[in-house]
């Protein structure tokens, strides 16, 4: 078979990574709005610039967490895509192997074994 192979479990993991730091910007920017402690900073200069500097990061942050979930959606339908074409392909060559079809026809083991590792 020519071409790239996808690990359908690593592809998970990558999921589930981008899922916890996904939620970790959203903790952060909960806390960034939680602590609210600016006002007492001083001086107003000062404490302008650190609500703008706040501002700043909380819409920063927003728009990490919107671009991460857009990424996660994606890669989850990607996921499901190459699951359903491995559990196709695996159901084919084993309906191949039943009917007596050669051993060094198109395929080669189960996809999903491969892809897996296992």
């Amino acid at each position: 078979m020519t071409g790239y192979k996808v690990n359908i479990g690593e592809l998970g993991r990558l999921i589930n990574t981008l899922e916890d730091g996904a939620q970790q910007v959203r903790e952060a920017n909960k806390n960034l709005a939680a602590h609210g402690q600016l006002g007492m900073l001083g001086h107003e200069a000062l404490t302008d610039s650190a609500h703008e500097f706040e501002e700043t990061w909380r819409y920063g942050l927003g728009k990490l967490d919107e671009a991460a979930e857009a990424v996660i959606e994606r890669l989850h339908g990607a996921k499901r895509n190459y699951q359903e074409l491995d559990e196709g392909h695996a159901e084919m060559y084993d309906k191949m192997m039943q009917n007596g079809a050669p051993a060094g026809g198109s395929g080669g083991g189960t996809i999903s074994k491969a892809l897996d590792g296992s």
